[in-house]
């Protein structure tokens, strides 16, 4: 699923990049959803967060097709790209995964260029190799958010962008992220399963961006929001 977003922020959210290999393969949609969240600082106000999901490159998708959702992206403007996980199609990792991951390099490294990028993995990104993922990441130039946090600041107001390992196959450390924020700071933390929701609801944080059905948004085909978020 693919997801872009921020206005009060501006989130661009496209969602359904993996979801449904045959459903509706050419529809793109773009729709604007307004969104609050909770203490962000005013200074914050018009930050475009894109967020891309379940590229599961190897199945349906390809690296043409993968090529236009990234100048889809590009066209947004936005000035962080999330990406929560499940970047490859399988359970295991094979010779022909070499050329997928190539294909997601290639795009994915222009993307990483012209936009700060950050990532956490998926449970496809345990079945095929984690290690050969995050070495990808790194080859693309994009911080590996796992149980980690990494602080946006402007005049001395603070934005926590953090993400979690994968829930069914990773080892996820809440503690850790929780340990490295204030109460007072607004915060958007990344989970590739729409489950975790449940288990870390009531934390720090004030916004969660999920992989898979994107935290409830569009579940078919191909859908491109612009979140309003305040």
């Amino acid at each position: 699923m693919l997801n872009i977003a921020i206005s009060g922020f501006i989130l661009l959210a496209i969602v359904g990049v993996g979801y449904g290999l045959l459903v509706e393969p050419g529809w793109v949609k773009v729709e604007n959803v307004q969104l609050n969240l909770r203490r962000l600082p005013q200074i914050f106000s018009g930050l475009r967060i894109a967020q891309i999901s379940d590229i599961h490159m190897g199945g349906w998708m390809n690296a043409n097709r993968f090529q236009y959702i990234a100048e889809l992206i590009l066209a947004q403007k936005p000035d962080v790209l999330l990406i929560t996980g499940d970047f490859l199609m399988g359970h295991s990792f094979t010779e022909s995964s070499w050329g997928s991951l190539d294909d997601l390099t290639k795009v994915l490294s222009p993307l990483a260029l012209a936009i700060p990028s950050f990532a956490v993995l998926g449970n496809h990104d345990y079945w095929t190799d984690s290690r050969i993922i995050r070495e990808m990441l790194l080859t693309c130039g994009i911080t590996d958010l796992t149980n980690s946090v990494f602080t946006m600041t402007r005049e001395n107001k603070k934005l926590h962008l953090c993400g979690v390992d994968d829930v069914w196959e990773g080892d996820v450390c809440l503690n850790k992220i929780i340990t490295q924020l204030s109460d007072g700071d607004a915060t958007i933390l990344l989970a590739h399963e729409p489950d975790f929701a449940d288990i870390s609801m009531g934390r720090r944080y004030c916004h969660i961006w999920e992989g898979n059905i994107l935290a409830g948004f569009m579940k078919s085909a191909r859908c491109i929001n612009t979140l309003i978020v305040g």
